[in-house]
Parts: C-alpha cells; structure tokens; sequence
C-alpha cells in the first residue's frame, strides 16, 4: 500500500509521526510506503516528489493525503481527476470562492473520502454521542467556543472558518440531528492577522437553529488563550432537563473531558464523567492519539475492508459543511479591518513545531 502526503508542514508531519506510531504496534502495516509532495524537500529520509503528477504517475498512491494549506486544497483536490484510489483532507475543503460543482467532478473518479474532522475521535465526542442515543435526548441549546490564537501566523490561511468547523460539525455529529444550520446571524472581525491579508476573517460570533434547536458559538483565530469548549441542554423523553459539556485539548494536548448531569433536589447526579487518557508515546509523538486512531481505522478499511469504529465524514459531508461555511462568510457582518502591524515589520516567532500556534 502507497501512500502519498501533499504538503509537508505541520499538518503533514502529524500524519508522518501517526504513521510512525502505527508501524510501531501493527505488523499488518508493514507493507505501507510513505512519500510526499511538497515544494521543498524537507526529509531526505522520505521519498520526496516536486511535482504532483510524476508522484502521481510513479509512485502510485492507493492514498492521498492533502495537508497543504487549508487556501490552497482545492488546487490539489482539482489535480485528482485521474486518481483512482482514496483521499483524506484536512479541513476546510476549500475557499469560499473555489468552485465546489468542479471539486466534486473532478473527485469522481476516486474510491472513498475521507475528511478530517480530528474531534469525532475524542473518547469525549463518542461517549456523548453513545449517551444520547441510548438516553433519546432531544437537543434543546448548545453554546461553544472554539478559539486559539494565531497572531503573527506565517500560513496562508481561509480564516476562522477553518476553525469554527470543528464546533459546528461536533454539534450535529453527536445529537446526532438530520437537518442542516439554519443561520440567524453572523458578526465578525477581520484583520491582518496572517499573511494572507490585511481583512481575513479572525473572529465569528453565530447564532443559528438546528431543527428546534438554538445554537449559538464564538469563534476566533484571534483569542489570548485556546479555548474548546461546548455545553449542551437537552430534553429526555420525561422532558427532565440534562446538562452535557465537553472540553478538547485542554489543559494539555488530546486531553479532553466530558460531564453529563442533570440538577435534583439532592443536588446534582452525574451520568458521565471521564477525562481522556494520555497515551504516552516516545518522545516527539505529542498531539497525535487521534490521528493515531483515525490514520489506523482509514488504513484498515481501505487495507482490509474493516469497519471504522467512527462514523467518517466523507465528500457529501465535507461540501455540506463548506456550503455552510461560506454561507457564514458571505452574511458576516464586520467592522473595518483591524490593524495589528500597521508599521512594524512582522516577526515570526514560531516554527512548525509550535502547538499553541499551529494545533
């Protein structure tokens, strides 16, 4: 099995590291060749490829793994016609101005999708999704914020779309709930923030209906501090009100927690607590548990035909999530641009390596 990275940043060298790890504990992946497409050869230890499709051609990739810059993955995804095997791609799709009838034509050809959507691997995000199933909760409320801060960032960028997905596709994955995002409205900021401009979003404050169903989230590229939080109200079928809140990567990398409880006249009865365990691999394999188990999961079911314990986002929901997405940009309303370096020469005080920054 051939497997080839598009793009070897910080994205990119997670899934080299998951690969790692993955060689490490199963025997079934020892027939697994890795090697990348970039610009740069940046691994003299990988087989590196300048050009898209002479690795196309040469290597021959059962699997295409597209980690380049979230503004530049429909160039690569319109690259794919002639591409036969499997693609997983980070997220967002694509850019609110890229043609999605043209990316999904020139996908046609491929065998399966797979986008990367990181949380639904939480051990918090499957046991809330298992708990409401079982419990029959109906959603009545749910509030995030999903914040970090990306001041200075060096990478082209789409915005804080590429952020708020991760909270806007958590909520409906786990009620789990048919219909799509009505939205009501939508403000936000824009800024010289990245590289890629002096007025990309950085900041969306949303509300929005799902059935019933009030949500409402900040999200912001801008924060002081990382935040991933979402809280849920829910009816049960005797319409007590119960309580749910999940919280990523906090207050270390791939430690989430989840508590479920509802209010009593005893005061409050928890259903489910649980903070995550911590694997701890060797040194340099920080920030990679769930990339670990979903790199694996997709491998097996392409390798094997074995069912992947998460349900996988696949191009239907990818182009779903992106409709909305640019839906979010286009009905924003915000300020004038703020300027955080309106004199000063930036200066990149980061590598690839920073996961505060880049994570």
């Amino acid at each position: 099995m051939n497997i080839l990275i598009v793009g070897y940043g910080f994205a990119g060298n997670q899934y080299f590291r998951a690969l790692d790890v993955l060689k490490q504990t199963s025997e079934r992946l020892n027939d697994v060749a890795v090697a990348y497409y970039d610009k740069k050869d940046k691994n003299s230890f990988v087989p590196y490829f300048a050009d898209l499709n002479q690795a196309l051609s040469q290597f021959r990739p059962d699997l295409i793994i597209v980690t380049v810059n979230d503004a530049f993955h429909a160039d690569i995804l319109n690259e794919l016609s002639s591409f036969k095997g499997f693609v997983i791609c980070e997220k967002p799709l694509a850019n609110s101005s890229d043609n999605l009838e043209a990316i999904k034509e020139n996908l046609k050809n491929i065998r399966g999708f797979y986008f990367n959507l990181i949380e639904r691997y939480s051990q918090a995000t499957q046991t809330l999704r298992a708990f409401i199933e079982r419990n029959q909760l109906e959603l009545v409320r749910a509030h995030f914020t999903w914040a970090k801060n990306r001041l200075n960032d060096y990478r082209p960028t789409v915005g804080v779309t590429s952020e708020i997905i991760h909270s806007l596709d958590l909520i409906q994955y786990v009620c789990p709930v048919e219909a799509n995002y009505e939205l009501h409205q939508v403000i936000g900021s824009c800024s010289d923030f990245s590289v890629s401009g002096a007025d990309i979003l950085d900041s969306l404050s949303i509300t929005a209906k799902l059935n019933q169903a009030v949500v409402t989230g900040y999200s912001s590229f801008v924060n002081i501090s990382r935040t991933r939080e979402i809280n849920f109200i829910f009816h049960n079928p005797m319409q007590d009100i119960i309580y749910a809140r999940m919280i990523f990567d906090t207050p270390e990398w791939d430690e989430d927690t989840l508590c479920i409880w509802k209010h009593t006249a005893n005061g409050e009865h928890i259903f489910e607590k649980l903070l995550t365990e911590k694997k701890h691999y060797p040194h340099g394999k920080q920030a990679i548990n769930k990339f670990v188990y979903m790199l694996g999961d997709i491998i097996n079911l392409i390798h094997g035909d074995i069912k992947p314990k998460v349900n996988l986002p696949d191009l239907q929901t990818a182009l779903t999530l992106q409709v909305l997405l640019n839906e979010i940009e286009r009905k924003a309303i915000v300020l004038e641009p703020i300027e955080f370096f309106p004199k000063k020469e930036r200066q990149f005080l980061f590598t690839e390596n920073d996961l505060e920054k880049l994570g």
